[in-house]
């Protein structure tokens, strides 16, 4: 109750804030228009330039392809911008004060809406910056020539007609490609926090409102163009909001992560070596006693076991990276099950994708592998299913099944240590695997006899996988 009346708060607390925000502004238009009109654009340009200081100084500790592409997008619209801005009619710093700046403000919108058609490509791909930053300096020179000397771009606006033909059909083109990135953002919208998919898509809409009130005025001191302007700058603190949530909070919460990640590598380690050496040290002083060569075995075995956890525990937690990506479930566990679960007959069905980082195969791999080891079964299936916005992985096999003593706790530190010895360290370290992304890992009774372990993970979004399913036999 107290989480639906703080955001009907908040909600009613920022309508107040836009409301308020936009009769400033047109009260500014009708005191003077080029203060308005200066206003508005530097102040988008300078929003949309803080947000490209962030990428800057950020790109050394964050991976977020999307972000960068965006943000780098917008540094050279708002530069087509500054000449829209300094050309507009009384500001006297160009000629062809009429059709030049509403000839630079369609090329900056055309600019900005493939960049939003394009940005979600880099959800799932790496940056090239120098190829990125070359194509964009290209094409906004190109613009730039294409107004200032060789005057070939089409004319905007004619002085006595009004807007021309072309410009108001680019005004509809340009609000269709706004539309189609949204289309394309709510496709991969699991991608973002919910906060954010909301702002980019209260940007999106009342850009295209914006967008839609341009193709009405005939004076570019006109009403209809002062709410345009006005609606554009509202988009933008959406957008700034959005941008900077994704920016600055998710990279620090992945930060968050690694931290967390570091510190259960660190609680693993010296609990498990302290066990591994104590273990090392009595044996090695009951071989100087005795001289038998079994005691000697197993110290080597303590200290090649310590060895292993390090190097496994360094996989999870000490890579250094954070950045979640995508993982197609089913070809990672047919490659496991191969190396795993040679003799044993495994039916795999379905597919599905999430967003995680190395440790996911760790805990695949750890169950997997105790089919093979613990289970005694001679069968395994295991099904990969979505379920609204989950991936629910599952993991039967036919075996001995699990003591009721211990199942409900395989995943939870106290199984580390019990009474001297080892137990647990794989299941431990999977929980907190799975604990990291979100998820859920369960174990159930399997019927008629054996074991089901049961992962949810929020599924990455929605891909089409039944070609990836079709190339992929069941073993």
């Amino acid at each position: 109750m107290r989480t639906v009346v703080g955001r009907y708060l908040l909600y009613t607390r920022n309508a107040i804030l836009i409301i308020g925000l936009s009769i400033a502004l047109y009260v500014l238009s009708t005191y003077n228009f080029l203060l308005f009109h200066s206003f508005v654009e530097f102040s988008t340009i300078i929003i949309m330039f803080s947000i490209f200081v962030i990428i800057w100084h950020s790109r050394e500790y964050k991976n977020e392809p999307y972000f960068e592409f965006l943000g780098t997008g917008y540094l050279f619209v708002i530069t087509i911008g500054f000449f829209h801005t300094l050309a507009y009619k009384g500001m006297n710093v160009f000629t062809g004060a009429s059709n030049l700046p509403t000839q630079l403000w369609i090329a900056a919108r055309y600019l900005e809406a493939f960049t939003l058609v394009l940005a979600p490509i880099f959800l799932f791909k790496s940056i090239d910056r120098i190829k990125i930053y070359f194509c964009y300096s290209v094409v906004t020179i190109l613009v730039l020539c294409s107004i200032f000397f060789w005057n070939i771009f089409p004319d905007c606006f004619i002085e006595g007609s009004g807007l021309t033909t072309f410009k108001i059909v680019s005004e509809y083109v340009i609000s269709l490609l706004f539309l189609a990135s949204f289309i394309i953002l709510s496709y991969n919208k699991t991608y973002f926090s919910e906060s954010v998919f909301n702002k980019l898509s209260l940007f999106i809409f009342v850009t295209i409102c914006a967008e839609l009130s341009f193709t009405l005025y005939l004076d570019l001191y006109g009403v209809m163009n002062v709410t345009g302007h006005i609606l554009r700058f509202i988009s933008f603190i959406f957008l700034y909001l959005a941008l900077a949530e994704l920016g600055l909070t998710k990279p620090f919460y992945s930060m968050y992560l690694q931290l967390k990640s570091h510190e259960l590598q660190v609680a693993i380690l010296r609990q498990e070596l302290q066990n591994n050496l104590f273990i090392a040290s009595a044996h090695l002083e009951i071989f100087e006693d005795t001289k038998n060569p079994d005691y000697l075995k197993n110290v080597k075995q303590s200290l090649k076991e310590s060895v292993l956890i390090i190097d496994s525990v360094k996989k999870i937690a000490g890579s250094g990276e954070t950045m979640l990506k995508t993982y197609y479930i089913r070809p990672e566990i047919e490659k496991i099950v191969k190396s795993e679960l040679k003799d044993i007959n495994v039916d795999i069905q379905g597919n599905c994708s999430v967003q995680a980082d190395e440790g996911i195969l760790y805990v695949l791999s750890e169950i997997i592998r105790n089919i093979s080891e613990h289970s005694h079964s001679e069968i395994a299936d295991i099904s990969l299913e979505e379920k609204d916005e989950l991936c629910v992985i599952k993991i039967n096999d036919y075996g001995i099944g699990i003591p009721k003593s211990i199942k409900n706790d395989i995943y939870r530190k106290k199984l580390i240590i019990n009474k001297g010895k080892k137990r647990g360290l794989g299941g431990y370290i999977s929980g907190s695997i799975i604990n990291r992304y979100n998820g859920k890992i369960m174990i159930e009774d399997n019927k008629p006899s054996g074991t089901a372990v049961i992962i949810q993970l929020k599924k990455y979004r929605k891909y089409n996988l039944e070609k990836l399913t079709s190339k992929s036999g069941n073993k």
